[in-house]
């Protein structure tokens, strides 16, 4: 497998196994006995369309590269958030699960 083929292959299984991931979790929550357990395996969820998010706008940027097309736009202040805010959301809630954890 070439560089370029295991790229593709390496953003698309990521995705792909975060997705499932989320929507296992999602499934997983309903059943969870605790409020605090359920809000646990919603930030798990969360973090987990998070990096779904990223790998698919890593997939775009690189097929856009191989492509010959032009990157200004997914380097624009508006895109770049847009494929960064899910993860860096999900992951401030996740710091503040563990501050506030009792010791």
């Amino acid at each position: 497998m070439d560089a370029a083929s295991f790229a593709v292959a390496a953003n698309l299984a990521t995705a792909l196994a975060a997705m499932f991931n989320a929507a296992a979790l999602a499934v997983r929550r309903a059943t969870a006995v605790t409020a605090a357990r359920r809000t646990a395996i919603a930030v798990v969820a969360c973090v987990n369309g998070g990096i779904a998010v990223e790998a698919a706008a890593s997939q775009a940027m690189f097929a856009a590269w191989r492509s010959g097309a032009a990157l200004d736009a997914f380097f624009a202040p508006g895109a770049w958030t847009a494929a960064r805010m899910p993860l860096l959301a999900a992951t401030l809630a996740m710091t503040a699960l563990i501050l506030r954890r009792p010791r």
